[in-house]
């Protein structure tokens, strides 16, 4: 084996790994997008149950008391809201 035959043989093995590294870093970064994707439906589905949970409060139907509790929070929460957004409308309406 000549000494370009040596040289070429080291640059393709370099290459080769360089390449397979970039495949791998790739292929990290996908399943790092399909953590994030996974993670953010299954909040979605958190904020279902949440929702669904909140409406059986709102309609007076049984719910463990720490939720019951958790879901007066939200009430008042959401009055705190709505008193801020009349406050916001009412000033754009005075030119503020």
């Amino acid at each position: 084996m000549s000494f370009m035959d040596g040289l070429e043989d080291k640059i393709r093995k370099g290459a080769d790994k360089i390449i397979r590294k970039g495949e791998t870093a790739l292929r990290i970064e996908r399943l790092k997008m399909d953590v994030t994707e996974l993670k953010k439906k299954r909040e979605d589905l958190f904020a279902a149950i949440g929702r669904h949970v909140y409406d059986l409060y709102a309609k007076d139907m049984i719910v463990p008391d720490e939720v019951r509790e958790k879901c007066h929070e939200i009430k008042i929460f959401q009055s705190q809201l709505d008193e801020k957004w009349m406050e916001i409308n009412q000033m754009k309406k005075e030119g503020v």
